[in-house]
């Protein structure tokens, strides 16, 4: 067989069969697919008897006595009454209420350390803890919403306020039950500044990332509002901890190293482990 072919021709064999093999591959599931739906019910006999199912149970639902849904509307309604008065117990409208106007309080207090844009200085930032919504409040009737707070540093100072002022809540409440641990992580917080995709070199180099972006010109602000952010966090915690008698735990995974903090607090004392060229699991 070799023999009679020459070798540049069974190569040429040898690259179609390939290609044939892979696309037989690529066929199968779609035959498997067609397989099972010709073997089940179609889509259209499946949607027909879910409307009758549909229908059935409205049909049920109208031949009850008109008494019987009267009687269930009562019980219903009783339901209601009872509950309330057990949330009204609780005074559970009071505490969310007070718990809101904590937690702005905190946020603006926190808010004023970072580096927001000044059309967001000083800081109004407001939450609201039964709909999750975050705003920027300009004045009694306008709100800005986080989705409009323009640049990514916005974004990123809004939720860290945010998350700070909960967990300085969680510890506050701690002695009155509260179960929720101020335990904070945060992934990559300097991303806005300093893309970690970008980063492949051995150390952190600022100065290169920001050329990379196109940001060379603003490297120094970039660099101060990277390490006033790692400032305040140590001082919250630190705060935190001193106000409430719990001290919040942090944790931070971020390429950002070696850097010059304010206030007396020291970078390198809350570096727990560096894998910039190890990995982050280390060879034996």
């Amino acid at each position: 067989y070799h023999s009679e072919f020459p070798k540049g021709l069974l190569n040429e064999i040898q690259k179609i069969n390939e290609q044939l093999n892979r696309i037989q591959a690529d066929i199968r599931p779609f035959d498997e697919e067609i397989e099972r739906l010709e073997t089940s019910k179609s889509i259209n006999e499946q949607a027909t008897k879910a409307k009758l199912r549909l229908e059935i149970a409205i049909q049920e639902q109208l031949e009850k006595p008109e008494s019987e849904l009267h009687e269930e509307e009562r019980l219903l309604e009783k339901v209601v009454k009872e509950n309330e008065k057990l949330l009204s117990s609780h005074q559970v409208k009071e505490k969310i209420y007070q718990l809101n106007e904590n937690i702005d309080c905190k946020m603006c207090e926190l808010g004023n350390n970072f580096d927001f844009e000044e059309t967001y200085k000083p800081s109004k930032l407001r939450f609201d803890a039964n709909t999750f919504d975050l705003w920027y409040q300009v004045d009694p009737r306008t709100r800005i919403y986080l989705r409009s707070m323009g640049s990514g540093a916005n974004w990123l100072y809004s939720h860290l306020v945010l998350f700070m002022s909960l967990h300085y809540q969680f510890a506050a409440y701690s002695e009155k039950g509260c179960k929720i641990p101020p335990i904070l992580f945060l992934d990559q917080p300097t991303q806005v500044y300093f893309p970690t995709s970008l980063d492949d070199a051995d150390e952190f180099d600022a100065q290169a990332l920001s050329t990379q972006v196109k940001r060379a010109a603003h490297v120094d602000a970039d660099m101060s509002s990277v390490t006033n952010m790692f400032t305040q966090l140590a001082k919250f915690c630190a705060e935190t901890g001193k106000s409430t008698g719990v001290t919040p735990q942090i944790i931070i995974s971020d390429h950002a190293d070696k850097l010059t903090l304010g206030e007396g607090y020291k970078f390198q004392d809350y570096v727990r482990a560096t894998w910039r060229t190890r990995g982050f699991i280390a060879d034996k």
